[in-house]
């Protein structure tokens, strides 16, 4: 084994991942057409709802939640959320009514 913090280790020419599980993928459309329109902030805060998803796309972390999480401000949070809501990429259903936090659809595109 080599000391270095290394995701793959090499063995007989076999790749074996010995990162912990637990992962999500997204599309590389994603990256390459809408973080240059909604920046860091909003790729942060969609990767975060990804994070936190169903297999069906729904996603409720609270706001102190991401903010916790991505540590960032409420007002980075907000203007991500927002940013990400424009561009169709997600559908942001109140949860303000019930006391309960937000829930957010991610899209397909």
């Amino acid at each position: 084994m080599l000391n270095a913090p290394l995701f793959y280790y090499f063995m007989d020419n076999i790749v074996k991942d010995k990162r912990k599980k637990g992962w999500f993928i997204i599309d590389n459309d994603f990256i390459d057409m809408y973080t240059p329109k909604i920046g860091l902030t909003g790729c942060g805060v969609y990767l975060a709802l990804c994070r936190h998803s169903s297999k069906e796309g729904k996603s409720f972390p609270s706001r102190q939640h991401l903010q916790k999480e991505l540590k960032a401000s409420y007002h980075q949070i907000r203007e991500g959320l927002k940013a990400l809501e424009e561009y169709k990429i997600i559908k942001i259903e109140s949860g303000k009514k019930e006391g309960k936090a937000n829930i957010y659809w991610l899209l397909d595109k």
